[in-house]
């Protein structure tokens, strides 16, 4: 006997698919896209490339524009980067020729931005798939709000590119799973998984495929749960294999029979109700160990609570979404193969192309340095060490760098050493940082949206969910917790590279919203747990604004800077403090209109609103950084960016002479140049014009009338008197990050 079909709350029944977003769903969808392009894209362009990576890949597309060579990435003619695959320059390329032709800074960060529009889209799509329209949305809005994604998507950087393939491809596998596809509808995972390749390497291969081998090993155990020790626990979204089910009537202590149609595994035959007092397993861990194919994808939690539903009218296996039959993951995990395989396909002609063109320096670097010694756990020889072994025992080369390995006639030598697991410490501050800094990143960069994470993880293990008949939310916490515990086994971490870990996390917390929010009034608890988040972030506002203003005191200024390790972020508190200083009235007002947006969200939420605290939340969000890009950004630029120096360069400077650069990198500085018109060599060595103090090349240069003009840093021009006297013509404020000089020789032979 089965149970007639009840209404739910928002109308609809529990068996009636859910229904496509009409035309408001999907006006909702364009502003919401709208918005993300608007806070990515304003005023991209009007600070310089401050940091190495951009000013980077903008000199390597400026190469491949002016020489048409789009294999080899080069800084110069004549000068290879072996640091990362060509896909990211190939759009900065294509952006500049839509452009004009001009390789400038929005060109540059174009791609960025534009990566996390369309990823925002997609998570919108993975969030809909779960729960509905709502919850697409409100992922969308936490998504493109994250305080840190919102920094690093106005930045040329890979990341925000490598997040959008990662999301795709697993966006794409988890639509292929729910619906039981066949080999065909998993191959188009290979297509986003050869473009991450071809944008950062193996890791656009790497972190998915260990989600989904998570994955599927976490569904392999739910299913051995749900179909052998859940047979003794009956309940009524976990028919036991060979039983019917049985559920208490709503509104009685009486078990009744529900009938479940063969096929379903169900089996015919009745299940024992679990023991009193005992708490079934199924309670606790409901949507992960839940048995999938007795409810409708679009029995929503409030149909939930109002008690049991019919079985589903069509019979056949478990399936997952109701579209499909779920095949087993031994099977869905030899499904993945083939996507693998296309993957390596799209992305193996250029790997194979300049391994040739290179001679195999490319390959050594990228996947031995960067992947295997930067990433993992294997260093290299150390220099000075070396010569003292290598003297003694004659196994290990007298090395000064790493680019000696790249000698053909060493890289059997350094295969050995590696496969010896011997080592050179020469990391940076990225790599010395402890497995756990993963975990106070994540919790900063994806605020506000983290305050909310702790409930909905709650919510996912105890809430109105343990009663549904799938657990289409297994996807994005084995990709969240396992992606991210893969990250912090690597010994390179820097903060961007969580990146793609943001999408996992603002499913979670749209799923978590939109559910709790529909069961509004029907469960104390998790009316209060959505109550702690919205003040919990009011709280998180309050306090992060009552330290902004607390900084106007001196000692707290100085307590905070001494405090401060990184020389970046010592220099960009300094500027924006002086802004402070210099405009207290403005300060005040900016803290206050984000509390009074926050408090606005709380006020609307307790209204009885969603969508709308939700987007105030975001809104605030969005307004603190429109400020700082508007107010802050073009004082900082002032003092940290080189195109004012460069500018007065040009214009000193006569077409027919080539200047000296004494340093041998500063991307930005030798990109501006090159933009400028500006002929330079680098002369890190002192082989053109000596300096003082430095070791001079066993071949220096002859002075000739052509380098007449130098450029150095200030603090080294001021060191010491360079060994060919020169006057100083032009210099950068003293204020400046890295300030310049330009200077002429004090004899000039013409």
């Amino acid at each position: 006997m089965t149970t007639p079909e009840e209404p739910t709350t928002t109308g609809r029944t529990a068996d009636r698919p859910r229904e496509a977003p009409g035309r408001a769903a999907w006006v909702s969808v364009v502003l919401l896209l709208v918005g993300a392009a608007a806070l990515c894209l304003w005023r991209t362009g009007d600070r310089g490339l401050w940091s190495s990576h951009e000013a980077r890949a903008a000199r390597v597309a400026m190469t491949m524009l002016d020489t048409g060579d789009w294999v080899v990435p080069q800084l110069a003619p004549g000068e290879p980067t072996y640091q990362k695959p060509p896909l990211f320059y190939w759009l900065v390329v294509l952006a500049s020729r839509a452009g004009g032709g001009e390789v400038t800074p929005l060109a540059a960060r174009l791609p960025s931005a534009l990566a996390t529009v369309l990823t925002a889209l997609v998570v919108y799509l993975l969030a809909r798939d779960i729960k509905g329209h709502r919850a697409g949305l409100l992922a969308g809005i936490a998504f493109v709000t994250c305080a840190r994604l919102m920094w690093v998507s106005r930045v040329a950087v890979l990341d925000p590119l490598l997040g959008l393939w990662v999301t795709l491809a697993l966006y794409l596998f988890h639509r292929a799973y729910r619906r039981g596809a066949g080999w065909a509808g998993y191959l188009w995972c290979g297509a986003p998984l050869g473009l991450g390749l071809l944008t950062k390497g193996p890791i656009a291969l790497v972190l998915p495929a260990t989600v989904v081998v998570l994955f599927l090993l976490w569904e392999a155990v739910r299913r051995r749960l749900a179909g052998g020790a859940m047979a003794t626990l009956a309940w009524p979204c976990c028919p036991s294999r060979g039983s019917h089910a049985h559920a208490p009537r709503r509104g009685s202590g009486t078990a009744s029979s529900v009938s479940m149609a063969p096929g379903n595994g169900s089996g015919g035959a009745a299940a024992t109700p679990p023991p009193s007092g005992e708490v079934p397993l199924q309670r606790r861990w409901g949507p992960f160990l839940s048995s999938p194919g007795q409810l409708s994808p679009a029995a929503d939690t409030a149909t939930v609570l109002n008690g049991p539903h019919p079985a589903p009218a069509s019979p056949g296996p478990p399936s997952l979404g109701g579209r499909g039959v779920a095949s087993p993951p031994w099977r869905t995990a030899l499904r993945c193969v083939p996507p693998a395989l296309l993957a390596l396909a799209i992305a193996a002609p250029w790997f194979v192309a300049v391994h040739l063109r290179t001679h195999g320096d490319l390959t050594l670097e990228l996947f031995v340095y960067h992947h295997l010694c930067r990433s993992g756990r294997i260093v290299l020889p150390d220099p000075a060490v070396a010569a003292e072994e290598g003297t003694a025992t004659g196994t290990v080369p007298a090395t000064a760098s790493w680019t000696d390995y790249l000698d053909g006639r060493k890289r059997g030598l350094l295969v050995s050493q590696i496969l010896a697991g011997r080592g050179l410490d020469n990391r940076p501050f990225e790599a010395k940082t402890r497995w756990t800094h993963y975990l106070a990143r994540m919790w900063g960069n994806t605020f506000p949206w983290s305050v909310f994470l702790p409930g909905a993880l709650v919510w996912l293990v105890a809430g109105p969910g343990r009663r549904k008949s799938e657990s289409p939310l297994a996807l994005p916490v084995v990709w969240l917790v396992g992606g991210t515990a893969l990250l912090s086994a690597m010994a390179f971490r820097k903060s961007e590279y969580l990146l793609p870990m943001y999408p996992a996390l603002a499913v979670l917390v749209g799923v978590f919203l939109a559910e709790t929010g529909a069961a509004r009034g029907r469960s104390r608890f998790w009316d209060w747990l959505l109550r702690v988040g919205f003040i919990g972030v009011c709280l998180a506002a309050a306090a992060i604004g009552g330290a902004v203003l607390a900084m106007l005191v001196p000692s707290v200024y100085g307590r905070a800077m001494a405090a401060m390790s990184n020389e970046n972020d010592r220099f960009m508190f300094e500027r924006v403090h002086g802004l402070m200083v210099d405009h207290p009235a403005a300060t005040v007002s900016a803290v206050m209109a984000l509390l009074a947006a926050f408090a606005a969200a709380l006020l609307a939420w307790w209204r009885g609103r969603l969508v709308l605290p939700v987007a105030l939340v975001g809104a605030g969000v969005a307004a603190m950084l429109l400020a700082y890009v508007s107010v802050c950004v073009p004082v900082i630029d002032e003092w940290r960016s080189h195109r004012v120096f460069v500018e007065r360069v040009a214009a000193r400077v006569p077409r027919d002479e080539t200047v000296v650069v004494s340093m041998g990198e500063d991307h930005e500085l030798f990109y501006l140049m090159r933009r400028a018109g500006v002929s330079f060599v680098r002369d890190p060595d002192g082989r053109i014009w000596p300096v003082a103090g430095r070791p001079r090349g066993p071949t220096a240069i002859v002075y000739t009338p052509v380098h007449s003009y130098l450029v150095m840093y200030r603090e080294e021009f001021e060191a010491g008197p360079l060994a060919r006297p020169a006057r100083m013509v032009d210099r950068e404020p003293e204020a400046h990050r890295k300030p310049l000089v330009l200077c002429v020789p004090v004899i000039r032979y013409r």
